[in-house]
């Protein structure tokens, strides 16, 4: 069979700067603050080399305003690129391909000029041909070939030195040491000859595999020779809590649990804090210029998508004031060394805010790709059971009848009420709740301050029932505007209201053997006239002030006897457009 020899040799040209990982500084992850949403404050700890240089990993994408270090001394950051060397076996890594692969299978990536891509597609086609080739240029192109590594053959054995003369014809001339290549059969029964310099990456079915990453992020930190650290809002990491209550009579145990998830790199005895409650943070979203990957492209739309979603954080006019304008940005240094501003640094134990809470749960050492559940403690509280009905406002913002049957405000649910045992907040979460093991339902537990009270739906309560109607008072329902007296119209943002009193009946019967605890809850829009039970809760939540009526929350409780029923009424006026 005809065998085919083919040799390139083209000029030599300058490869990418070629980084060991090993060179790299690791810069651990001293601490890290979770939010529930996926994004962390990370700590990490710079140790620069004699020069005041460290190089660091920078496959990360910092959120935009939350980069900062605490150097003794002003410290240049560099987002630069290098083709970095990735050791998954330190041996496979820096020693021979061949000595390492030999007799394997092996799946091969390669740089070679793109011109040897027919003779390299010819051999995986056909037996019998030999490629190889000399290819050192910027212009390579990557291929790559699966296929079995031949073991090199041994040396030949050079001649005694007596008879070093007589095997040469004439003294030995010193030979230049020859290039490593790894030879690769193909199953087609061809082999590829490839220098050794040339391979990019190797992967056997054995796991045992080093590889080159073209153009790696790094970051490069010049300025001291003094470790300091570093800090920014990513993401890469949450946590995700939840609870369960147990019922025991008239008094429950609470139980906590975090499921933390680590996608960002391995943590090794690194200090974890939890952070809950409702930061305000508005560009969040928008990674920095030094981020991974990141162009001025990608910062300005992700920057113009921030502030044109939300126009309070331009002034309420599209773009003006936004961080992009031409306006001056002062930095401002944290304290020297390890002592960190708390301005800039989050800190993790608790009490970082009336509103937002860090809750240090120890070191923990997690492998990237991995989650684990950690305990979070459990309390004991008094319990109540409640039946809970909340009926919502049937009207508009114009005092129109939004004309539904509101046929979910005839559903009442068993619930239980209880205080929160643990001298942090609890936030929100799933909460299942049990009694002597059995589920009796999942539901969803808001913040609630420690101390303080929540109340937990259950299920839909069937022996408990209750109904509302409301009607209005049919005096003043002319739509001539005309016809109403003074104080039974107004006029508002150039509409025309009249006034309506209505009157709503609530019903409620306990169908049970034992007693039930109601709490009721209706939001109305108008001035409450009279009540045949005083309300316990009369609240306003803020409204906005194009609304011509004001909403208002009450709130009845009171306990039913066994079998008793109950009926109330409730009449208040509002303003309706005509």
């Amino acid at each position: 069979m005809k065998r085919l020899i083919v040799f390139f040799f083209l000029p030599v040209a300058a490869f990418a700067e070629m980084v060991k990982q090993s060179e790299l500084d690791p810069a651990p992850i001293l601490s890290v603050g979770l939010y529930k949403n996926g994004l962390a404050v990370v700590t990490r700890r710079i140790t620069p080399d004699a020069n005041g240089v460290a190089r660091v990993d920078g496959a990360c994408r910092p959120a935009y305003g939350t980069f900062w270090h605490s150097a003794d001394k002003p410290v240049t950051i560099t987002a630069e690129t290098a083709d970095l060397l990735r050791d998954r076996d330190e041996q496979a890594a820096l020693s021979s391909w061949t000595d390492t692969y030999a007799g394997r299978e092996v799946m091969i990536t390669f740089r070679i000029a793109p011109t040897l891509s027919d003779n390299l597609s010819a051999a995986e086609r056909n037996g019998g041909i030999r490629v190889k080739s000399f290819s050192i240029g910027e212009n390579d192109k990557l291929f790559t070939l699966k296929g079995t590594v031949v073991a090199a053959q041994a040396a030949r054995k050079p001649p005694a030195a007596q008879s070093r003369r007589y095997y040469y014809g004439y003294p030995e001339p010193t030979r230049p040491a020859p290039a490593a290549e790894l030879t690769l059969r193909l199953k087609t029964g061809s082999t590829v000859v490839i220098p050794e310099a040339n391979v990019v990456s190797a992967w056997a079915e054995d796991g045992i595999a080093c590889d080159i990453e073209r153009q790696a992020p790094i970051w490069r930190f010049e300025g001291t020779a003094k470790p300091f650290v570093v800090q920014y809002l990513t993401d890469g990491a949450t946590w995700t809590p939840s609870y369960r209550l147990d019922l025991k009579g008239e008094k429950g145990s609470v139980t906590m649990t975090a499921d933390l998830n680590n996608e960002m790199m391995d943590w090794d005895g690194t200090e974890v804090s939890l952070i809950s409650g409702f930061p305000n943070l508005l560009y969040a979203g928008v990674p920095s210029l030094l981020g991974w990957g990141m162009s001025f492209n990608l910062y300005r739309d992700a920057v113009n998508a921030v502030e044109n979603a939300d126009p309070w954080a331009v002034g309420g006019a599209k773009m003006r004031s936004g961080v992009m304008s031409q306006s001056v940005m002062m930095n401002s240094a944290p304290a020297d060394g390890f002592d960190i501003s708390a301005a800039a640094f989050a800190v993790n134990e608790s009490g970082a805010g009336s509103d937002i809470h860090y809750r240090s749960i120890g070191q923990v050492s997690l492998k990237k790709g991995a989650t684990r559940s950690v305990p979070l403690g459990a309390g004991e509280t008094a319990i109540k059971r409640i039946v809970d009905w909340n009926l919502s406002d049937t009207r508009d913002e114009y005092g129109r009848n939004r004309n539904n049957d509101n046929k979910d405000a005839q559903i009442l649910w068993d619930a239980v009420r209880f205080t929160n045992p643990f001298d942090f907040p609890m936030t929100t979460a799933p909460i299942e709740v049990t009694e002597e093991r059995r589920i009796l339902g999942q539901a969803k537990s808001t913040w609630t301050n420690p101390g303080d009270t929540t109340l937990v739906k259950i299920t839909k309560a069937l022996s408990v029932t209750g109904s509302y109607s409301e009607v209005g008072d049919g005096k003043t329902v002319s739509s001539k505007i005309g016809s109403l007296k003074a104080e039974d119209r107004f006029d508002f943002q150039s509409r025309h209201y009249r006034r309506e009193i209505v009157t709503g009946t609530f019903v409620v019967q306990n169908f049970r053997n034992v007693p039930a605890s109601l709490i009721v809850k209706k939001t109305i829009s108008g001035e409450i006239m009279e009540t045949s039970i005083e309300p316990t809760k009369n609240r306003t939540p803020p409204t906005q002030d194009c609304h011509v009526n004001l909403e208002r929350v009450l709130t009845w409780e009171f306990d039913l006897k066994p079998g008793e029923k109950r009926e109330f009424t409730l009449t208040y006026w509002l303003w309706v457009l005509i």
